[in-house]
């Protein structure tokens, strides 16, 4: 009985073990998306916090886990959506935006650093808490629903015609410890099968963004983004 039991240790042991080389990579970190927009009324500005971590792996390279939600730009026509998906077609834009934007703060020079895959997470402490503008920077994927409870009415939005009078302005990456926003469910339509999205994206042109379009473009509940960074 006692050879059953220290063998069945013996054998979680080892799980754990390997567990921990598949589930253990440099600690997450949180960063602000901050969108500003020019109205007839002004500046506004709307915002999301995200978390970013990463999954080692026995190779040596990192998965890449986000965890957070769209940026709603909340006008009078109804929303429109900063999604985590990058405007150039890059699915894994919210999970490495932050470095490419806050890298340089960390060692003038960063953004040509060749540096390990990965190690932005472990050197995040260090990058100051301050905002970086990021002109150069590829944009997020913008959409609208002409319809909010249809998905299928979804629709590009260029960033010089957000609204009437309302164009893009800048927008901003900052280092934050906030937690990571939620609620946007209330403001999506459903995608699931008897909406008909599915089909319906289906006939949509290959080079049409939004034939790859999905809800976790929306909102990403700590999931991983598919990326393998080695």
């Amino acid at each position: 009985m006692m050879r059953r039991v220290a063998l069945g240790l013996g054998l979680a042991a080892v799980a754990v073990l390997l567990g921990g080389c598949d589930a253990f990579g440099p600690p997450p970190y949180h960063y602000k998306m901050t969108i500003e927009v020019q109205t007839p009324q002004g500046v506004k500005s709307f915002s999301s916090v995200r978390a970013i971590s990463y999954r080692s792996r026995l190779e040596g390279a990192y998965i890449v886990k986000v965890k957070g939600e769209a940026v709603v730009i909340d006008l009078p026509g109804g929303p429109v959506f900063a999604l985590l998906s990058g405007a150039d077609g890059n699915g894994d834009y919210a999970g490495t935006i932050a470095e490419a934007a806050l890298v340089s703060k960390v060692k003038p020079g960063g953004e040509n650093r060749d540096y390990r895959q990965g190690q932005f997470a472990e050197i995040y402490p260090t990058v100051p808490s301050i905002e970086n503008y990021m002109p150069e920077n590829p944009l997020p994927l913008l959409v609208r629903f002409r319809d909010i409870t249809d998905p299928t009415s979804v629709e590009r939005v260029e960033p010089a015609a957000i609204g009437p009078g309302v164009v893009l302005r800048r927008i901003a990456i900052a280092k934050t410890d906030e937690p990571v926003t939620t609620g946007i469910e209330g403001k999506l339509p459903y995608f699931g099968k008897s909406s008909g999205y599915l089909s319906w994206r289906q006939t949509l042109d290959n080079d049409d963004p939004r034939r790859r379009l999905t809800r976790s473009d929306f909102t990403a509940a700590d999931e991983f983004r598919e990326r393998n960074t080695n």
